[in-house]
Formats: C-alpha cells, structure tokens, sequence
C-alpha cells in the first residue's frame, strides 16, 4: 500500500474526492503495518 499513496493523491488532487476515500484508506493500511 506505502507505494500506492503517492499515485492516489495525485489522483485525489486532479480527479475529485472520490479517490480521497481510497488515499485515506491506504495510509490508514500503512500506518497499521
């Protein structure tokens, strides 16, 4: 997941919050590990 952040905020900035649920979720997934 700790690879996947980076693409999911570009994302979250160009396309609209609904790729920020998933940035969200990710970095939650992160910081657990």
């Amino acid at each position: 997941p700790l690879h996947q952040l980076h693409p999911l905020a570009v994302h979250a900035a160009s396309h609209g919050p609904s790729y920020g649920d998933a940035l969200h979720d990710a970095a939650r997934t992160v910081l657990r590990m």
